[in-house]
């Protein structure tokens, strides 16, 4: 039987705990590469008449069990697009050609696919209303 107040050498203590922590590091690491990754890629972008926002269309494929989705979001033409600095106004899943376009007056023209299922559908985005044909 142990004695009270006994403590253990400090290179064991510290093995207990660095190989377990080394062990699931690893592990967590090991099975994100096996995750999908949900990166967008730009199939369009159109710059607005004024210049300053960037409508862009893109898709998300996050693997099979997701399936796909095309999106349309404005951002800062001073900016490259990605989705922490976009405003995503569209959502449909599956993939589609949405023929993005600004009219001269500042509001963005999309067609909307017949039949598609549409999970997000704003009118406005920023200060650009949204018409959909």
């Amino acid at each position: 039987m142990p004695a009270a107040g006994r403590k253990l050498p400090l290179a064991l203590l510290i093995a207990l705990t660095t190989g377990p922590a080394l062990v699931v590091g690893t592990g967590l690491w090991l099975l994100a590469d096996l995750m999908p990754q949900c990166a967008p890629e730009v199939h369009e972008s159109v710059t607005s008449p004024d210049g300053t926002a960037t409508l862009a269309v893109f898709s998300l494929d996050c693997g099979a069990a997701d399936g796909s989705n095309t999106q349309a979001a404005v951002h800062s033409a001073a900016e490259p697009f990605s989705q922490e600095n976009a405003q995503v106004f569209f959502v449909a899943e599956g993939t589609h050609d949405l023929s993005p376009r600004w009219r001269e007056d500042g509001s963005i023209v999309i067609d909307a696919p017949a039949g598609a299922a549409i999970t997000r559908q704003l009118d406005r985005v920023g200060s650009s209303a949204v018409v959909y044909d």
